[in-house]
Protein backbone atom coordinates (compact mmCIF):
# COMPACT_ATOMS: atom_id res chain seq x y z
CA UNK A 1 0.00 0.00 0.00
CA UNK A 2 1.24 3.48 -0.91
CA UNK A 3 0.99 6.00 1.91
CA UNK A 4 2.36 9.21 0.40
CA UNK A 5 2.42 11.18 -2.82
CA UNK A 6 6.22 10.95 -2.94
CA UNK A 7 6.11 7.15 -2.81
CA UNK A 8 3.39 7.16 -5.46
CA UNK A 9 5.47 9.24 -7.86
CA UNK A 10 8.53 7.01 -7.30
CA UNK A 11 6.45 3.90 -7.91
CA UNK A 12 4.90 5.29 -11.08
CA UNK A 13 8.37 6.02 -12.47
CA UNK A 14 9.44 2.42 -11.96
CA UNK A 15 6.31 0.85 -13.49
CA UNK A 16 6.79 -0.62 -16.96
CA UNK A 17 4.90 1.12 -19.74
CA UNK A 18 4.80 -1.88 -22.07
CA UNK A 19 1.32 -2.44 -23.38
CA UNK A 20 0.06 1.07 -22.70
CA UNK A 21 0.89 2.43 -26.15
CA UNK A 22 0.07 0.16 -29.08
CA UNK A 23 2.86 -0.56 -31.52
CA UNK A 24 2.55 -0.27 -35.28
CA UNK A 25 2.36 -4.06 -35.55
CA UNK A 26 -0.70 -4.10 -33.23
CA UNK A 27 -2.47 -1.25 -35.05
CA UNK A 28 -1.60 -1.34 -38.73
CA UNK A 29 -2.48 1.77 -40.70
CA UNK A 30 -4.19 1.27 -44.03
CA UNK A 31 -3.31 3.27 -47.11
CA UNK A 32 -6.55 5.24 -46.88
CA UNK A 33 -5.93 6.30 -43.26
CA UNK A 34 -2.45 7.61 -44.07
CA UNK A 35 -3.68 10.12 -46.62
CA UNK A 36 -7.04 11.04 -45.09
CA UNK A 37 -7.45 14.55 -43.74
CA UNK A 38 -10.59 16.21 -42.40
CA UNK A 39 -12.25 18.67 -44.78
CA UNK A 40 -11.33 22.34 -44.47
CA UNK A 41 -14.37 24.60 -44.63
CA UNK A 42 -14.09 28.25 -45.69
CA UNK A 43 -14.54 30.97 -43.08
CA UNK A 44 -17.64 32.72 -44.38
CA UNK A 45 -17.44 35.78 -42.09
CA UNK A 46 -13.95 36.81 -43.24
CA UNK A 47 -13.94 40.50 -44.10
CA UNK A 48 -17.52 41.01 -42.87
CA UNK A 49 -18.11 43.86 -40.42
CA UNK A 50 -20.63 42.68 -37.81
CA UNK A 51 -22.15 45.93 -36.58
CA UNK A 52 -25.78 45.23 -35.66
CA UNK A 53 -27.64 42.60 -33.63
CA UNK A 54 -28.94 39.49 -35.44
CA UNK A 55 -26.38 39.96 -38.21
CA UNK A 56 -24.30 36.89 -37.33
CA UNK A 57 -24.69 34.18 -34.73
CA UNK A 58 -22.27 31.64 -33.33
CA UNK A 59 -23.27 28.30 -31.84
CA UNK A 60 -21.73 25.37 -30.05
CA UNK A 61 -23.09 21.95 -29.11
CA UNK A 62 -21.31 19.82 -26.53
CA UNK A 63 -22.20 16.89 -24.35
CA UNK A 64 -21.65 16.27 -20.66
CA UNK A 65 -21.52 12.73 -19.34
CA UNK A 66 -24.05 11.95 -16.63
CA UNK A 67 -24.74 8.87 -14.51
CA UNK A 68 -27.27 7.51 -17.00
CA UNK A 69 -26.13 8.75 -20.41
CA UNK A 70 -25.30 12.23 -21.65
CA UNK A 71 -26.64 15.77 -21.34
CA UNK A 72 -26.39 18.03 -24.36
CA UNK A 73 -25.53 21.71 -23.88
CA UNK A 74 -26.36 24.09 -26.70
CA UNK A 75 -25.20 27.72 -26.72
CA UNK A 76 -26.11 30.38 -29.30
CA UNK A 77 -24.43 33.79 -29.16
CA UNK A 78 -25.12 36.98 -31.09
CA UNK A 79 -21.99 38.18 -32.89
CA UNK A 80 -22.53 41.92 -32.41
CA UNK A 81 -23.66 42.10 -28.80
CA UNK A 82 -21.81 38.95 -27.65
CA UNK A 83 -24.82 37.97 -25.54
CA UNK A 84 -26.22 34.49 -25.23
CA UNK A 85 -29.65 34.05 -26.79
CA UNK A 86 -32.36 32.49 -24.68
Amino acid sequence: MIDSAKALSKESLTQPTDGLIPTSAECPVSRIDRYWAPPVYPYLLKGLAIERPNHAWASNVTYISAQKGFLYLVAVMDGATRRALS
